[in-house]
C-alpha cells in the first residue's frame, strides 16, 4: 500500500548565523582602527558585546572575525556600528533570521519524515552506546518518542531553482516508503536549558551554554533496513535506490576556512560550496519567536532549504563534517545605493565533533573499514611478520584466529607480530577496528617457518632420558628433589599470581589529565618478554593507544596512562578498555571510567534532563539523509591519550 501526504516541510527562523551569510562587507575603517584577537578575553568580549547588541552570529574565519547581522531588524544599525573600532572584523549582513532548514540500504542524505507531520533528512549512519544501528540527524527536526518513516526518494528533491529562490510551500510533498525507527536523543540549544543565553557583557559563558548544538539520534527499529556508512549523492533516486551512487565516509573531519565541501539532503539533493568560518549562531524557536536557541558550528556558501535540515556535510576525502541546520535565502537583486542587502545564500551548519560530545557517551557515527593488508609469507623461525591498515583504525586478532601470534603489537596504521620457533605452517586471522563498533572484514593469512626446531623431538627426547635413567637409579629421591626445587624457586621468582590492577577505576576528568592519572600494573608474566598494553575507549571522541614495555626479573610490568589536552578534560569522559598480552598466560583485561568533575551544574545527568526539555521541541521540516552510514573518527577537539611504560620496582 502507498500512502501519498502532503507535508509541510517546518522552517525555523533563525536570528543568528554561525559562519557566513549573507553578503559581505569590510567593516569601515576608523583613523588607525585595531585588529580584533579571534580568541582570548577581548574576543569573548566583543561577542558578549555583539550578542547584547542583537547579533545573528559572531565567529571566526582565520585572522578575521566574522559579524553575522540581520540588516532587516531594528537593531541592526546598533550591531553594525560595533564593527568599526576594528580593522579585522568581516560583516556578514542577512536578509533576515536564519531558517533551519527543517531500499533496504540506508544510506547518509536521504529523506524521512516525522509524525507524517514534517520532512528532514537523515545525516550519517550511527551507532548507539550499546551498539544499536541508529541515524543522525538535526535536533530541531523532532523530540524523543517521535516516530521516524522512510519517504521514497524518487518524489524527494523538489527544489530545482537557483540561489536565491524560494521554495514554493505547495511544492513540499512525499510519499511514505517504510517505517525506520524513533527519536531517541535530541538537543537544539543548551543542554540543561533550550533557550540558554550567551553570557552578558563582562561575563564567561556559562557551562551550559558552551553545550549549545542542533543533533539528534534516531534509532531505527525496522530490522529489514541495513545502516550504510555512506551519503548519497542523489543521481539514483528515480530508481528509488540512492545507495547505487554514494560517497563512503571513513573518518570524522572538522571544517576549515576555504574548505570545498558537500552537502545531501531531500529537498535540494547534492550542492557544493566552500565553508566560510566557524560560528556560534541562534535559531528563532518554532513556537514563540521571540525566543531563540543557539548552535556550535560552521557557515557555508552552500543552497539549503527546508526538508535539508539534518542532511549530511561532507568532503572528497569520505569526511563527516556536519549537519544540516539553518540557512538564510539571498536578495534576487539589491539596489546599487541598498547596502543592507545580501545577494548571497547562506547555510548554517552544526559541527559534529561537538556535537558528539553532547549525546550520550559511546555514541559513534558509522565508518567504513578496510580489512587490514597483510601477505601470506615464509620466514625464518623468529622472524617479525608486519601489515598495515587505515591510519585511523587499529588491527586486532579475530576470535576466530586459528592460532594466536606471539608478540602481537598493533598501532594507528600498522601491526606486527614474531613468528614462532618451530617449523611448520600457521594461520592467523586479523580484523580492523575504528571506534567500538566500526570492524572490517576479517583477513587470514598463512605464515609459514622454515628451518626451526620440530615441536615433537624435543618432547619424545626429554621423557626418553629423564624418566628412564631417574626412576631407574633413584625414583623417590628423583621425584622428592626436583618438584621441591622447581616450584620453590618459581613461586620466588614469580610470588604474585597471573593479574591485571588499575589504579584508580574511576577518575574524574580534571584529574585524568594529569600526569601518571591512571596506573595499570601486571603480574605473572614470563620475566625477561615483552608485554603489549592496549587502551581502547568506548566512545569516538579519544584515540586509542598501543604501547610496550620489558617484564620485570619478577614477571611484573607497568604503565601510566592520563589524559595528553588538558584544555579540553571533558573530551575524556567515558569508558576505556585496558588489554595487557604477556607470555605466561591468556590476555589480562580490565577497564577505568573517567567521569564529569561534578557539582550542581555538571553532574553527568544531563542527557535525561535534556530528554525532557525536547519533549516539546517542535518538529522541523528538513528532509532526511538516506545513506546513513557515515564514520566516526575516533579523535575529537585534539583529545588523545599519552601512556608512559614503566618498568615496576619492589
Amino acid at each position: 500500500m502507498t500512502k501519498r501526504n502532503s507535508l509541510r516541510a517546518l522552517g525555523l527562523s533563525a536570528a543568528i548565523i554561525v559562519g557566513a551569510g549573507g553578503s559581505l562587507a569590510a567593516s569601515p575603517a576608523f583613523a588607525a582602527p585595531e585588529a580584533l584577537p579571534t580568541a582570548g578575553a577581548a574576543f569573548k568580549k566583543f561577542q558578549n558585546d555583539a550578542f547584547t547588541a542583537g547579533a545573528a552570529g559572531v565567529g571566526a574565519a582565520g585572522q578575521d572575525v566574522l559579524l553575522a547581522v540581520d540588516v532587516t531588524a531594528d537593531d541592526a544599525e546598533e550591531v553594525l556600528a560595533l564593527a568599526e573600532d576594528h580593522s579585522n572584523v568581516e560583516v556578514m549582513k542577512l536578509n533576515g533570521p536564519i531558517q533551519p532548514a527543517a531500499q533496504t540500504d540506508v544510506v547518509g542524505g536521504s529523506g524521512y519524515r516525522i509524525n507524517e507531520a514534517s520532512l528532514c533528512s537523515f545525516a550519517f549512519s550511527a551507532w548507539t552506546p550499546e551498539g544499536d544501528e541508529a541515524a543522525l540527524s538535526a535536533g530541531h527536526c523532532g523530540s524523543v518518542g517521535d516516530q521516524v518513516s522512510r519517504s521514497l526518494p524518487s518524489t524527494d528533491v523538489e527544489f530545482t531553482g537557483d540561489e536565491k529562490d524560494k521554495m514554493p510551500e505547495n511544492k513540499y510533498t512525499s510519499t511514505y516508503m517504510d517505517d525506520f525507527g524513533e527519536f531517541t536523543f535530541s538537543q537544539w540549544g543548551g543542554k540543561e536549558d533550550p533557550y540558554v543565553e550567551p553570557p552578558e557583557e563582562g561575563q564567561e559563558p556559562s557551562e551550559d551554554f558552551k553545550t549549545v548544538t542542533d543533533i539528534a539520534l534516531i534509532e531505527k527499529t525496522n530490522d529489514k533496513l541495513k545502516m550504510k556508512p555512506e551519503v548519497t549523492d542523489w543521481t539514483t533516486k528515480s530508481s528509488d535506490d540512492l545507495s547505487a551512487s554514494t560517497q563512503v565516509i571513513t573518518s570524522v573531519g572538522k571544517a576549515a576556512e576555504g574548505d570545498a565541501i558537500k552537502k545531501s539532503g531531500r529537498t535540494t539533493g547534492l550542492t557544493e560550496g566552500t565553508v566560510k568560518g566557524h560560528m556560534v549562531y541562534a535559531l528563532t524557536d518554532t513556537v514563540d519567536s521571540s525566543k531563540v536557541r543557539y548552535a556550535t558550528g560552521f557557515v557555508a556558501s552552500n543552497t539549503l532549504r527546508p526538508g535539508d535540515s539534518g542532511g549530511a556535510w561532507y568532503n572528497d576525502k569520505g569526511e563527516a563534517i556536519g549537519i544540516s541546520s539553518g540557512y538564510v535565502v539571498g536578495a534576487e537583486s539589491c539596489a546599487p545605493n541598498v547596502t543592507n542587502c545580501s545577494e548571497e545564500d547562506w547555510s548554517f551548519v552544526t559541527d559534529i565533533n561537538h556535537g558528539l560530545k553532547q549525546m550520550p557517551a559511546g555514541t559513534e557515527v558509522r565508518l567504513h573499514v578496510d580489512a587490514p593488508e597483510v601477505k601470506n609469507v615464509t620466514v625464518a623461525p623468529g622472524a617479525t611478520v608486519s601489515g598495515t591498515t587505515e591510519a585511523n583504525a587499529t588491527a586486532e586478532v579475530a576470535k576466530e584466529s586459528k592460532d594466536k601470534p606471539e608478540g602481537f603489537k598493533a598501532g594507528p596504521g600498522k601491526f606486527s607480530f614474531t613468528a614462532p620457533n618451530a617449523a611448520g605452517e600457521y594461520e592467523y586471522t586479523f580484523i580492523a577496528r575504528k571506534g567500538k563498533f566500526n570492524v572490517s572484514e576479517p583477513t587470514t593469512i598463512k605464515v609459514t617457518v622454515e628451518g626451526g626446531t620440530s615441536p615433537s623431538p624435543t618432547p619424545t627426547d626429554d621423557p626418553t632420558s629423564t624418566p628412564t635413567d631417574d626412576p631407574t637409579s633413584t625414583p623417590s629421591p628423583t621425584t622428592t628433589d626436583e618438584p621441591t626445587a622447581t616450584p620453590t624457586e618459581d613461586p620466588s621468582d614469580d610470588p604474585a599470581e597471573r593479574a591485571l590492577s588499575i589504579d584508580p577505576e574511576n577518575i574524574k576528568a580534571t584529574d585524568f589529565v594529569k600526569k601518571d592519572a591512571v596506573t595499570i600494573a601486571a603480574s605473572g608474566c614470563t620475566p625477561g618478554t615483552e608485554a603489549n598494553l592496549e587502551v581502547k575507549p568506548r566512545g569516538s571522541n579519544v584515540t586509542g593507544h598501543t604501547d610496550t614495555a620489558t617484564v620485570d626479573e619478577d614477571g611484573n610490568v607497568g604503565f601510566s596512562v592520563y589524559g595528553e589536552n588538558a584544555d579540553m578534560p571533558n573530551a575524556y569522559i567515558g569508558d576505556y578498555d585496558v588489554t595487557v598480552s604477556c607470555d605466561g598466560g591468556d590476555d589480562l583485561t580490565g577497564t577505568f571510567t573517567v567521569t564529569e568533575a561534578g557539582g550542581k551544574d555538571d553532574d553527568g545527568k544531563g542527557g535525561d534532563d535534556k530528554k525532557d526539555d525536547n519533549k516539546d521541541l517542535p518538529r522541523t521540516g528538513s528532509e532526511a539523509l538516506r545513506s546513513l552510514g557515515a564514520a566516526a573518527a575516533l579523535i575529537a577537539g585534539g583529545a588523545g591519550l599519552y601512556v608512559l611504560a614503566r618498568r615496576r620496582k619492589n
